[in-house]
């Protein structure tokens, strides 16, 4: 299409002596050999680390798309709209981390772009992610093979720039439009586990709004 371009993209990634992730409970023999002081309140806590060892394949499939809108009228040249889409399937072991890894994301936008200013507005959406191992506890019902999870995130921003002169310019911009009344819940999944269980985390977003003058002297 005039005006536009694209791309798409698949691969696989065959990874050895990937990370695995070992989360245990706090004992006396542990702290010791972490160098933590010898106080019973550490062993309320959990130890996660990080070792080498196990294989794991990262499937993906990639997408993006550009488009200027070419037949609008005069006053309204140099809009673009794009979207870019990213699909991981990750396979490993039980103990390997996941954690940086995000399975589904997503960004698109509009941008309109003239000669002394411009507006852009963006959005980016993350899908529910893996997170670290929950080390299992029969006292509060956590058997093992518990995972956390980062809920899913849509974050939607608005910048824009004007110009003033070609040293001088204002700026402002918006994070987060859509925080008010957005809100991210973190849970935790694993086999047999009750529903109350699930919820371990809610956050409530507010937005971010930036202005200022920037110049080059």
């Amino acid at each position: 299409i005039r005006g536009g371009y694209g791309s798409i993209g698949v691969f696989q990634r065959d990874i050895k002596d990937f990370f695995n992730s070992v989360t245990t409970h706090a004992t006396p023999e542990l702290l010791d050999r972490y160098g933590l002081p010898n106080d019973p309140i550490y062993l309320n806590y959990d130890i996660t680390t990080l070792t080498n060892g196990s294989t794991a394949k990262i499937t993906g499939f990639e997408f993006a798309y550009n488009q200027s809108l070419l037949f609008l009228p005069e006053w309204a040249r140099g809009i673009q709209v794009f979207v870019n889409a990213t699909r991981l399937q990750l396979n490993g072991g039980n103990q390997a981390d996941f954690s940086a890894f995000a399975p589904s994301n997503y960004a698109g936008g509009i941008n309109f772009v003239r000669s002394r200013y411009y507006v852009k507005l963006t959005f980016t959406y993350q899908g529910e992610t893996r997170q670290t191992t929950v080390a299992a506890s029969a006292a509060n019902g956590i058997p093992d093979g518990v995972y956390n999870y980062q809920g899913q995130r849509l974050r939607v921003s608005l910048n824009g720039q004007y110009s003033l002169t070609k040293r001088l310019a204002l700026f402002g911009s918006m994070t987060d439009i859509n925080g008010p009344g957005f809100n991210i819940v973190n849970t935790q999944y694993g086999p047999n586990m009750a529903d109350y269980l699930h919820k371990r985390r809610r956050q409530e977003l507010g937005s971010i709004i930036t202005i200022g003058v920037k110049g080059e002297f």
